[in-house]
């Protein structure tokens, strides 16, 4: 950064601009390394302790290597990594008022797994659309990690290729006969089947108290 003075006009300029180069975060073992960075990176400038990232780091790694039940799949990266940036925007909001600190917010949240906070990391159903992912505007491009994610998920469960069941030909109310599609209920069908059912419950009531009086 090189300052320049012009006149009476103090110009700031680059003096060299250099791209910083960031590892992307497409797997479970560079996500950990990022986070494990992070909690040495915000115990060195005191914001908060390594213990209480790391075990956040922890947290986090878990919930990617449980193994679902059938039918669920478990969290993806950009799904974590959204649960994180939610987190500490909630907790920044309440320092920005002076109230708590960075390790006070992340212990309290941790304490709490039934959080709201956490239902970005909970198991989903499979085929449940990456909640991670971010809301793209009509000719915006997704973020570069995104995308890759997108086609292609590690921690994703490869969804099992089930048998194909022969549809059951059901009962048809109005012919009485098993197919599928079943007849069209015509009009005032089921008012007449409630009135024939109740002339046999009359019926039946009626012989059943008959067999109870006795002969004379």
């Amino acid at each position: 950064m090189l300052g320049i003075l012009s006149g009476k006009e103090l110009k700031v300029k680059d003096s060299e601009t250099k791209d910083i180069k960031t590892p992307k975060i497409n797997d479970l073992t560079t996500l950990q390394e990022s986070l494990e960075l992070r909690a040495r990176a915000m115990a060195m400038l005191e914001l908060g302790k390594y213990q209480v990232y790391s075990r956040l780091t922890n947290f986090f790694m878990a919930k990617l290597r449980e193994i679902p039940p059938d039918g669920f799949r478990p969290p993806t990266l950009n799904e974590v990594r959204r649960c994180d940036r939610v987190l500490h925007e909630e907790i920044l909001r309440h320092i920005s008022k002076g109230v708590g600190t960075l390790d006070a917010g992340l212990t309290w949240h941790m304490d709490r797994p039934e959080h709201r906070v956490w239902k970005l990391v909970e198991e989903s159903a499979e085929g449940t659309p990456d909640q991670g992912l971010e809301k793209v505007k009509p000719g915006q491009e997704p973020k570069a990690d995104e995308k890759e994610e997108a086609a292609a998920n590690p921690s994703k469960r490869p969804r099992r290729e089930e048998p194909e069941v022969p549809v059951k030909e059901r009962m048809c109310i109005v012919c009485g006969k098993r197919h599928e599609p079943r007849c069209k209920i015509p009009p005032g069908f089921r008012q007449e089947q409630r009135r024939l059912d109740k002339e046999k419950k009359k019926k039946k009531a009626a012989e059943d108290k008959k067999k109870k009086v006795p002969p004379k």
